[in-house]
């Protein structure tokens, strides 16, 4: 049988380069946010809040918004409480 080597890697350097890897991608998100927001989920979702603001101001119709901010918030109920459960 052949002896393999053990790499042994301190668990710090392992830590350190893990927080790194959070930060990078952090800065590059939010990078990508400021600089060109078409280019993720975050500013998509922003821009068609916007547009659904729009259309709901133009057509004056209150009625749907205030049915389609109940529904959105109570499914965010929703699935916060299937979520976080008690013992």
């Amino acid at each position: 049988m052949i002896d393999v080597p053990e790499i042994v890697i301190p668990e710090i350097v392992i830590v350190v380069a893990a927080v790194l890897l959070q930060i990078g991608y952090h800065l590059f998100l939010r990078y990508e946010i400021r600089r060109h927001p078409q280019r993720t989920m975050i500013g998509m979702a922003r821009r068609q809040r916007v547009d659904w603001v729009d259309r709901i101001i133009v057509r004056d119709d209150g009625i749907l918004a205030v049915q389609t901010l109940r529904h959105r918030w109570r499914s965010s109920l929703r699935c916060t409480s299937t979520t976080i459960r008690p013992h």
